[in-house]
């Protein structure tokens, strides 16, 4: 049985101001732009590169991605985009990450709530509140490979929000 690294990260504030713009055209606002390079610092500062990004094709969870892969040194063209990440349940999000090649150590999701919440609750077994924007979740999963992700087979080591980066605190669960 190995241990595997997941980050799942919700994507930061997006726009409203335009109600002609389809969902998934969403921008980030200026929160967002602001939040999204400051997570990014710090997931950068306290861990290493995660071997693979995935990005709901979402404009706002896509912008989160390159602002991640930027101060992490990861080529913004390899950022994976999976349509599965986009509102199709934790099915969706479950199967992506099943897709996983063996040989990758840890990977890094980004997408919408509930999606989100819903699979942290899935693989940790426990009940997650609702994952704030552009908040990370740190998992240390337990499994023979990828393809055998279960119910409760997560460890959650942190989540941690643009809020309380700068002063962590205890793991932000019920």
């Amino acid at each position: 049985m190995g241990t595997y690294t997941l980050f799942l990260v919700r994507h930061a504030k997006s726009s409203w101001k335009d109600a002609t713009l389809l969902d998934r055209q969403r921008p980030l606002n200026k929160r967002g732009h602001r939040n999204a390079p400051e997570m990014a610092r710090h997931l950068a500062n306290h861990e290493q590169v995660p071997d693979h990004f995935i990005s709901s094709p979402a404009k706002r969870a896509l912008n989160t991605a390159q602002y991640f892969a930027n101060e992490l040194a990861f080529a913004s063209f390899n950022i994976q985009i999976e349509e599965r990440l986009y509102f199709c349940g934790i099915k969706g999000w479950l199967n992506t990450l099943k897709q996983l090649p063996i040989t990758s150590q840890s990977a890094i999701l980004f997408g919408h709530n509930p999606d989100i919440s819903l699979c942290l609750a899935f693989l940790t077994g426990r009940e997650i509140e609702a994952v704030p924007t552009c908040t990370i979740a740190k998992l240390r999963v337990q499994v023979g490979a990828w393809p055998e992700l279960k119910e409760g087979c997560g460890l959650l080591e942190y989540i941690i929000s643009p809020k309380n980066a700068r002063n962590p605190s205890p793991l932000q669960t019920k």
